[in-house]
């Protein structure tokens, strides 16, 4: 396996082990053997449990928002935007993840540092690709608002409403692709529709 694979499997195995027993119980060892790999091989590739975690919410903030590449830079704000925030993972992913952010949420408390970790890597950098993205439109002349992190945080906040209950109540179903699809289609319309000159 390259380095790249490891990384990626390590990460897997910490989310399925931390969804199946919580941070508690995601040891290092724990994740090396969910993982195939001897425990100090992970420690070679990730150094700590907090840098595997840390890799992870990159990991799944990536599946909610990601930079744009390309042409797509060139595409109208809208499509832009679609582009930014219509990767999210859905199914079984989906399901394992809110199992970590239940644990995550659990433990912020007594291990706070995982709590500011997920949201420094998370929800900030979420925020920061979004809002400069609306920096962009503002100086093409797209769009005529002051406070771009404001304007990012509540599309951000359109987009992913309902999350938190999925995390409180476990027994919410998932939303279907459709529900999802159709989430971000009325928040992106809400939104251009107004914030576009």
């Amino acid at each position: 396996m390259s380095r790249q694979e490891r990384e990626r499997a390590i990460i897997e195995a910490f989310e399925t082990t931390v969804a199946r027993a919580g941070l508690r119980g995601a040891t290092m060892q724990a994740v090396a053997e969910a993982a195939g790999m001897s425990k100090r091989t992970v420690y070679d590739i990730f150094g700590s449990r907090d840098a595997i975690f840390t890799a992870w919410v990159r990991h799944i903030r990536a599946g909610f928002v990601r930079e744009l590449h390309g042409q797509e830079r060139a595409l109208p704000l809208r499509q832009r935007l679609a582009c930014l925030l219509g990767c999210e993972i859905k199914g079984t992913e989906y399901e394992r993840r809110m199992m970590v952010l239940r644990a995550v949420c659990a433990e912020a408390e007594t291990a706070p540092q995982i709590a500011q970790a997920f949201l420094r890597e998370g929800p900030f950098v979420a925020q920061q690709i979004v809002q400069e993205e609306l920096e962009r439109a503002r100086e093409n002349g797209e769009i005529r608002i002051i406070d771009c992190a404001l304007a990012a945080q509540m599309l951000l906040d359109m987009v992913h409403t309902g999350k938190l209950e999925r995390i409180l109540d476990p027994q919410k179903p998932a939303p279907t692709e459709a529900q999802t699809e159709a989430q971000l289609e009325m928040a992106l319309d809400v939104f251009v529709s107004g914030i576009a000159i």
